[in-house]
């Protein structure tokens, strides 16, 4: 599931960086404001705007690195679709 989402923010930030982002998004301009979060004492994942804790466990959540973090993004280079 969370490499369907991951998938589909790649394909929403190409369409929109090739200036097609109501094919990207739907008709309008949103952005996503949601983040992920992983918690590694219970091996969970969140899409949340903020967390600082586990709803589950109550452990220290971090926040997961965006594609655009990684250097994944269109401008590296790099062929990102196969």
């Amino acid at each position: 599931m969370l490499s369907g989402f991951i998938e589909r923010m790649k394909t929403v930030t190409r369409n929109r960086q090739n200036g097609d982002s109501a094919s990207a998004v739907g008709s309008d301009e949103r952005t996503p404001s949601a983040d992920l979060y992983r918690c590694e004492d219970c091996d969970r994942t969140y899409v949340t705007e903020t967390m600082e804790n586990c709803s589950q466990c109550d452990g220290a959540v971090t926040e997961v690195p965006t594609a655009a973090d990684l250097g994944m993004g269109a401008d590296d280079g790099r062929e990102t679709e196969r």
